[in-house]
């Protein structure tokens, strides 16, 4: 059993966009062959790469995601573009300059340590790259490490795939450190588990270094880990973290030997965290409400007390919580009527 939701598909871009905006010298290029490889399909600002591509054709892409007249917000790289190591770092290199891209996934393409070298140069200074997807490109440990330290410093990156890759704890404990600085990720997928496979992704070691960066880390919704084995102390430590964590909201992973009824107590550990997350929406207009029923020069710092002990109540139901906070909102949408009618009502000429 997984204490987890299915997974949430992402939002695609959605206008159109053509290779027309490419600069003259570049649009000459888009008149050969190779070019016309990867431009067949450009669809919803998003290109597609699905046939076998040469290095000059990667090329001729590094070439125009670099321009400034770029307008490319999603690209997908197949398996069945076969991109050599030496054209995913051109590619990588190529999106440190663009600053449209939204979506990368690459899948199935083989990476090396030079090409991990230069993704990471790029997710340190690039801006606007929220999705990044490297599923099954061979990622070990030492490639790893050059992204996790770019992990530190992006501020841009909300999610990242790394399913089906190389590495195992050492990685694992290096992506949890980096999330004791990050503070803009909110999904993480290290799944490393086929359908039907029962052998750990990660072991204990691992899930030592993932518990002490939910103890710190407060933006990660979503963490997918697959198969693993823990000793009982870091079941324990995984209970502790969640509860006092009130972010975390989806933690996928499978261990033969978690007893069920602490598997129980993290399903619903999480699921409050999730309650808790919808009902922090009301906290503005909640407040405004507690402003106005407040007696005059009553301390901010109370009612966000308040406030704290009603949204994180477990022992009052979601549905109770969520019937007082739209109260509050009640009296501060009722207040502000009344402010408005008073600024707008007439004065007669002198009053």
């Amino acid at each position: 059993m997984r204490p987890t939701s299915s997974p949430t598909s992402s939002p695609r871009p959605s206008s159109p966009a053509t290779l027309s905006n490419a600069p003259d010298a570049l649009a000459a290029k888009a008149s050969t062959p190779e070019w016309q490889q990867f431009s067949q399909a450009v669809v919803n600002d998003g290109l597609r790469l699905r046939s076998p591509l040469s290095d000059a054709s990667l090329q001729h892409l590094a070439d125009w995601l670099a321009s400034s007249s770029a307008e490319l917000k999603a690209l997908y790289v197949d398996q069945e573009a076969q991109v050599s190591v030496g054209g995913m770092q051109v590619l990588f290199k190529a999106l440190k300059a663009n600053t449209t891209l939204q979506t990368l996934e690459v899948l199935s393409n083989p990476m090396d340590q030079a090409s991990a070298e230069a993704l990471a140069e790029t997710l340190k200074g690039n801006g606007t790259l929220d999705e990044l997807t490297l599923r099954s490109c061979g990622i070990d440990e030492p490639m790893l490490a050059p992204l996790c330290e770019a992990l530190k410093s992006n501020s841009r990156l909300t999610r990242l795939n790394l399913r089906e890759n190389a590495f195992g704890d050492k990685g694992l404990s290096a992506l949890s450190e980096a999330l004791l600085v990050n503070k803009m990720l909110l999904s993480l997928d290290v799944n490393k588990s086929f359908p039907g496979e029962c052998d750990p992704c990660f072991f204990d070691a691992g899930m030592v270094a993932v518990v002490k960066a939910l103890r710190s880390n407060t933006t990660l919704t979503e963490i997918r880990l697959g198969s693993v084995e823990m000793e009982v102390a870091t079941r324990s430590g995984l209970l502790s973290a969640v509860r006092d964590n009130k972010v975390v909201q989806v933690i996928g992973f499978h261990d033969m030997h978690f007893p069920q009824q602490d598997l129980q107590l993290l399903k619903s550990l999480l699921a409050d965290n999730a309650a808790c997350a919808e009902l922090e929406k009301r906290r503005p207009a909640a407040m405004k409400g507690l402003r106005a029923m407040a007696p005059q020069g009553y301390p901010d710092e109370l009612m966000t007390r308040m406030l704290d002990a009603l949204i994180r109540m477990p022992s009052i139901p979601e549905v109770d919580r969520m019937t007082a906070l739209r109260s509050l909102d009640d009296i501060n949408q009722s207040q502000a009527a009344v402010v408005t009618h008073d600024h707008t009502r007439g004065v007669a000429p002198g009053s």
